[in-house]
């Protein structure tokens, strides 16, 4: 037996085959998404639905999963800011980008708004043979995220099943010929100077630069608007300062254990503008009622939570003992100069 994958935009809407397994979709539909303008949230859902990254996450998200999150964040900065007043925001573990934007839609609307949304799989790279339905599709790091040979998409991440064994040795041949080439391709190239979607030939294989993003974010970006979408790890400390920081679905035990959820939650404190807001939490599925989420006012590094969405953010002992582990050498420093 055998399983095609996805390869038309028409065809997203049918993701299982006849025996009701999973169909994989090909990333490169993300060219003919952002080519097109398409911002059916729908596409992208299922587009990138069931691509496992290599850090062993995914890209799951839907529109208005936060709009619940959102509402009270607005009511808050409404209570304290002048209308029209500058309000930045840094949104972390943006997934697609689709909340990113409902987030700045929102504050739009009452605040001058500069918005940065981040997340460790901004782009993709695809390597194409010349006269071959062959695509190596590689994160920037080179980590491999699908294999997209004819009607075949094989995911680089997920072990294929042995009901489909010719799926199976596509995707072993593939590993063994082409990963290797399109790997040391990449590291010849620099990514961030290839614009979106143009191709580019570097040695006799075509080159793509894909967003792994919603194309309304390319548009805004384009179109100048105080949006952007930067790639950043959340384990290393971030070059952004904001007086307002979203986290969710990010400092979650789905991602990290509680050391390294401790190492995001002290970064996520440490971006936050004197007197401005960290937002942590997570939904559990796509539902927007699922969402959980603690609101904190942060001054001099220190949070305090001035409002919960739902039951609140599950871990906030660990966002007590973060800023406590941050105040200590603080504390050491001013003893120092003393």
């Amino acid at each position: 037996m055998l399983k095609l994958g996805i390869t038309r935009v028409g065809r997203l809407g049918r993701s299982r085959t006849w025996l009701g397994s999973e169909r994989h979709a090909s990333l490169l539909l993300l060219d003919d998404l952002a080519r097109a303008g398409e911002d059916a949230a729908q596409a992208y859902d299922t587009l990138v639905a069931r691509v496992r990254l290599p850090n062993g996450t995914w890209k799951q998200t839907a529109a208005g999963r936060l709009a619940r999150v959102d509402a009270v964040l607005l009511r808050l900065l409404r209570a304290t800011r002048a209308p029209g007043s500058r309000v930045s925001v840094l949104d972390l573990g943006a997934s697609t980008g689709i909340t990113s934007v409902e987030l700045y839609d929102t504050l739009a609307a009452h605040f001058a708004v500069e918005l940065i949304a981040t997340d460790l799989y901004r782009d993709l790279v695809a390597f194409s043979w010349p006269r071959r339905p062959w695509t190596i599709v590689l994160d920037v790091h080179g980590g491999v995220i699908q294999h997209v040979l004819g009607p075949f998409v094989l995911p680089g991440q997920i072990a294929e099943s042995w009901a489909y064994p010719v799926n199976r040795a596509l995707k072993a041949w593939s590993t063994r010929w082409l990963v290797p080439r399109a790997q040391r391709v990449l590291v010849r190239l620099d990514v961030e100077r290839l614009p979106y979607l143009a191709p580019h030939v570097e040695d006799r294989l075509e080159v793509r630069r894909l967003p792994f993003m919603v194309s309304r974010c390319l548009r805004l970006m384009r179109a100048g608007a105080p949006f952007r979408f930067e790639a950043a790890d959340v384990l290393e400390p971030l070059p952004w300062r904001a007086t307002c920081v979203r986290a969710m679905n990010i400092a979650t035990r789905d991602n990290f254990d509680d050391a390294r959820v401790a190492v995001v939650v002290r970064n996520c404190l440490r971006a936050v503008e004197p007197g401005g807001l960290l937002v942590l939490g997570q939904s559990h599925g796509l539902d927007p009622e699922t969402a959980r989420a603690t609101i904190y006012r942060v001054d001099g590094g220190w949070p305090v939570a001035v409002e919960r969405v739902g039951a609140g953010y599950e871990m906030e002992h660990v966002v007590a003992a973060a800023a406590a582990m941050a105040e200590e050498p603080a504390r050491e420093g001013r003893a120092c100069r003393a």
